[in-house]
């Protein structure tokens, strides 16, 4: 036992970081979205053998200083909410005395559980079991479908 738990505390000690690691292993930085769905796959298989019948509840966020990802997902399809900006150009607006605002750039984008401010054209939903991957001003969003290689 006493290895195990050595070599739980290298890699860290949450379930997170586990799961961090299954994406890593699984080619995150190559190819983000599919590596999620593998990491997201294996849990739920091994979950699903070992009785657990919803065994993965998660929003992940990932970037690599250039594209960010983010995904809703869960098993039983009731994951807790996700949201993200359409336009750093209106926060510029709402906010336009924020130097931190002002210094992330028109191409900026926030993912966040809950908006910050209730307004419609600024934060859009995550739909469940969804993807999206932001890079340069752009948002693409992908059906998330698990799968194993």
């Amino acid at each position: 036992m006493e290895a195990d738990k050595g070599l739980v505390g290298t890699w860290g000690d949450s379930f997170s970081e586990l799961l961090f690691f299954l994406a890593l292993t699984y080619g995150l930085a190559a190819e983000p979205v599919p590596a999620l769905e593998r990491m997201a796959a294996l849990v739920e298989e091994t979950g699903q053998r070992h009785g657990v019948e919803a065994p993965l509840t998660m929003t992940v966020c990932a970037t690599d200083g250039q594209q960010l990802v983010a995904v809703r997902y869960s098993s039983e399809t009731q994951s807790r909410s996700l949201f993200h900006s359409t336009s750093f150009h209106h926060l510029h607006e709402l906010y336009p005395d924020d130097p931190r605002i002002t210094a992330a750039g028109d191409d900026a984008f926030l993912v966040l559980s809950e908006p910050l401010v209730d307004l419609l054209e600024v934060w859009e939903k995550v739909p469940e079991q969804t993807a999206i991957v932001a890079h340069a001003g752009t948002i693409m969003q992908h059906r998330f479908n698990p799968h194993l290689p």
